[in-house]
């Protein structure tokens, strides 16, 4: 299965029970985080993956449907929250057959 980049229409939720709206979210792209390395007899440097660790994930999350009542919980300084986001997602394979499926429940921590 191939994790999309954007999710159409997902839904929102905060602390997996308030529904704060529907959005377009961009996921963010994961890439390792690399270190510099050099070994005996090589002529130069190169940059091998550090494993477990990643660079920093940037994403967005751009609302087509706000819930005004679930904001006040989601920008609550004093709090932190997740956010839940549900979706499916849809593309074709290589033969041009279409082919679809659900998005696990992502979970994001949020914190101003």
């Amino acid at each position: 299965m191939k994790i999309p980049n954007i999710l159409n229409d997902a839904n929102v939720y905060v602390d997996g029970a308030n529904w704060l709206g529907k959005a377009e979210v961009k996921l963010p792209d994961i890439k390792s985080k690399m270190q510099g390395y050099r070994a005996f007899g090589f002529a130069g440097e190169t940059d091998m993956p550090v494993m477990g660790h990643v660079d920093k994930l940037d994403g967005s999350i751009k609302f087509k449907v706000f819930v005004k009542e679930a904001a006040s919980i989601l920008f609550n300084p004093d709090r932190q929250v997740q956010l839940q986001l549900q979706d499916q997602w849809r593309g074709y394979t290589r033969t041009g057959t279409r082919e679809s499926g659900d998005v696990e429940q992502k979970r994001i921590s949020h914190r101003e």
